[in-house]
């Protein structure tokens, strides 16, 4: 992960121009990165020349180039890593160029730097993040808050569209790539960019201020406690942990005619239905409707792939803790049982002010879940 970020007061105004004509820009939005960026660059690797597995490597998957070989002498990658070098991002060793453990993708129109992948990431970019992306309906000239902004993504999108966009993220270097995302894509006059929890980052800024948009993209999968797991994902036992205080306070923030797009994920069991309580009592709390649409749903039962790819995380993210992934794999397993758990959804989550409230039912539920499914997580 980098350290230490650029000047970015010494960027020009178009710091990526030269990857259009490098045909790099067109290259990358080539790809179909809608369900997961990164698995998308392993699933058109063996169609590419060595060239374009190079910059795929450098941009997208965190690897490094040597700049001695011939490869790197070509245009298309001396350029890439000139551009990058000239933004303060490039990192060399024994010969080796990387992207200082960014990566570089494209997505809607939008530059975006976001950790490279990692058991822990922290400037976090995948297929949640996609998810919601892809529902965002903007106002332009209307104000939105993005909560968990991490790098960027959903306020980059909404500011390229019009809107006035203020981003919250705990994380400061999150913050401060935020800020480069937005000077390379040339959209920082309609985007405030602030460090801090939730709505309390407000409190230094116009407190009379309403929203036609509130999104969040928070830590969002169910980890039972005592499961070592990085902090951008971990939601808490029932993966409302960050969510349910997003709800609480949208109320209040909202105004009459828009509303709060959530995306996140719940555990459920047979005889624990208490995710669905929650959140509607979040939403009464706030004076809000909603409506929650579960998308995909993860058995945890023998031999899930949801527990595996836990595991996978978290011995990555606290080596010692296991004394290996089949330990893992029974520890986790025997957490959600002990929570009655016997599987996870994921769901997207739109809510909004009634002018009558509560005439209609508080939260509707519909589920359009199957196990498996081949689209990913967050589409059908």
């Amino acid at each position: 992960m980098i350290e230490v970020l650029p000047s970015l007061n010494s960027l020009s105004s178009n710091p990526l121009r030269r990857l259009d004509t490098l045909g790099v820009t067109d290259f990358l939005d080539t790809l179909d990165i809608s369900i997961d960026p990164f698995e998308c660059a392993h699933r058109i690797w063996d169609q590419l020349d060595r060239e374009h597995q190079e910059l795929v490597s450098f941009l997208m998957l965190g690897g490094e180039i040597d700049l001695d070989s011939e490869v790197a002498k070509r245009s298309l990658l001396k350029g890439t890593v000139e551009t990058i070098a000239s933004l303060g991002l490039l990192s060399e060793h024994n010969g080796n160029a990387s992207l200082s453990g960014l990566s570089l993708i494209r997505y809607h129109g939008i530059w975006l730097f976001a950790d490279a992948p990692s058991p822990s990431p922290l400037l976090y970019f995948g297929s949640d993040s996609i998810g919601l992306a892809r529902r965002l309906s903007p106002s332009p000239g209307k104000n939105a808050l993005d909560l968990c902004s991490g790098p960027g993504i959903q306020a980059l999108i909404l500011a390229k569209s019009g809107m006035h966009v203020t981003a919250i993220d705990i994380n400061p270097i999150a913050s401060e790539i935020c800020q480069l995302n937005a000077l390379v894509n040339g959209i920082s006059e309609d985007l405030t960019i602030l460090t801090g929890s939730l709505y309390n980052a407000l409190n230094n800024i116009e407190s009379s201020c309403s929203y036609e948009l509130i999104t969040v993209n928070p830590p969002l999968l169910p980890i039972p406690e005592d499961v070592p797991y990085p902090f951008v994902g971990d939601g808490g036992p029932d993966g409302l942990n960050i969510t349910s205080k997003v709800i609480r306070g949208a109320g209040d923030k909202l105004t009459d005619s828009r509303y709060l797009s959530a995306i996140g994920m719940i555990g459920l069991g047979t005889n624990n239905q208490s995710a669905f309580e929650r959140i509607q009592n979040d939403l009464l709390q706030a004076g809000l409707n909603g409506v929650l649409t579960i998308i995909s749903s993860f058995n945890l039962g023998p031999q899930s792939g949801w527990i595996d790819g836990i595991a996978c995380t978290s011995v990555a993210h606290a080596p010692g803790k296991y004394s290996s992934k089949e330990e893992a794999v029974k520890e986790i397993s025997r957490a959600y049982k002990k929570i009655h758990y016997d599987r996870v959804c994921t769901y997207h989550l739109k809510a909004w002010r009634e002018r009558q409230p509560f005439q209609n039912p508080i939260l509707t539920i519909q589920d359009c879940s199957a196990d498996g499914n081949p689209l990913g997580p967050w589409i059908l």
